[in-house]
């Protein structure tokens, strides 16, 4: 138990389950067949009504836990059901004349970069506003039995995302590889993090991708999407850590290197991900043959000429010092929203 990271020991079976608590937890009707994953610990915490337990003193070192009555959940199930019933009608209406094998007819792939780089991206996320659906009408069935009450905002408001499997804008506006796996199949995503991330020892990201691809079934498209998204991570993350130091220096480079990430990050995501939905060999061969693989081709000279990290401590002090002013001037002006990487700056160095 203390080789566990705090998630792992807060989630860990404590006692062996009784037959009924188990064929309880694998058949439970709210997520029967399209999920979303909770683990055994969390479903019963909300059989039991753990869940409910708040913490009255705020202090992790001493809690005393007393029991809060239930909120309702409807304006969260309204407002996730009215969601569901808008994308059903983009689906419904525009899906049809964007299907994902057209990416590989001669009559987008002989067309213009632009059309064929739009017709990629549109289609594709078309396909993933079906997943969407699904995971939000079954987030709202189980908000209605009571699962996936989390807790309360900051300013009172009932939190019932326990079981929520996407952010589907936050996932469309991410700026790198993490911001689409934390808001897309979120919680299967914590399963892959607890059961395989987090235990191998070498090629993290390649075991967990493959992992994926196991779970979700053996076509060609899953394993070959597998390969692609971790020549991604890698090459993403290369070139991350040798780029953007440089963009830290002020505001109007900052900001221009975040929509410079955002439009690089997307269409990268778009490129190495359509393997997924195209599925078979030939359909993946066709459309990666149109182009050339010059993804897969950019990603391995990244991986290959950037150096790991930074060797130059003079190029490392005064890229700090950039960093510096640069925070120091956010905290004198308007407070801007730089985000978490700010900081991270100086430990990636």
């Amino acid at each position: 138990m203390s080789k566990l990271n705090p998630r792992q020991r807060e989630l860990a079976v404590r006692r062996f389950p009784t037959p009924l608590e188990y064929c309880s937890y694998v058949f439970h009707f709210q997520a029967f067949l399209v999920g979303p994953f909770c683990f055994y610990k969390e479903y019963m915490d909300f059989v039991e009504g753990k869940d409910l337990l708040m913490n009255a003193t705020g202090h992790d070192d001493k809690p005393q836990f007393t029991k809060s009555k239930q909120p309702s959940a409807l304006r969260a199930i309204l407002g996730k059901l009215a969601c569901a019933s808008g994308i059903i009608i983009i689906i419904a209406v525009v899906a049809p004349h964007y299907p994902i094998e057209g990416n590989t007819w001669e009559e987008v792939t002989n067309s213009s970069y632009i059309y064929r780089v739009f017709y990629m991206w549109w289609s594709l996320t078309l396909c993933q506003m079906k997943y969407v659906i699904a995971w939000l009408l079954v987030d709202a069935i189980c908000n209605a039995s009571g699962l996936g009450f989390n807790g309360y905002h900051s300013d009172g408001r009932p939190k019932w995302d326990r079981m929520t499997n996407v952010h589907f804008l936050t996932f469309l506006m991410g700026t790198n590889l993490k911001d689409f796996t934390d808001n897309w199949n979120i919680s299967t995503a914590k399963w892959l993090k607890s059961v395989c991330y987090e235990r191998v020892p070498v090629l993290k990201e390649m075991s967990t991708f493959l992992l994926s691809a196991v779970w979700h079934g053996f076509y060609f498209g899953y394993y070959f999407c597998a390969v692609s998204l971790t020549l991604m991570v890698l090459s993403s993350r290369k070139l991350r850590r040798n780029v953007r130091p440089y963009f830290l220096q002020n505001t109007r480079r900052k900001t221009f290197y975040d929509w410079l990430t955002w439009i690089a990050s997307t269409l990268s995501a778009v490129y190495f991900s359509v393997s997924f939905p195209l599925v078979t060999f030939q359909y993946n061969i066709k459309f990666y043959s149109s182009t050339y693989f010059c993804g897969h081709i950019i990603a391995i000279l990244i991986i290959a000429i950037l150096p790991r990290n930074k060797t130059d401590k003079k190029t490392v002090a005064r890229i700090n010092d950039n960093v510096t002013k640069y925070e120091k001037r956010c905290d004198e002006n308007v407070p801007e929203q730089t985000g978490n990487d700010s900081i991270s700056t100086k430990k990636n160095l």
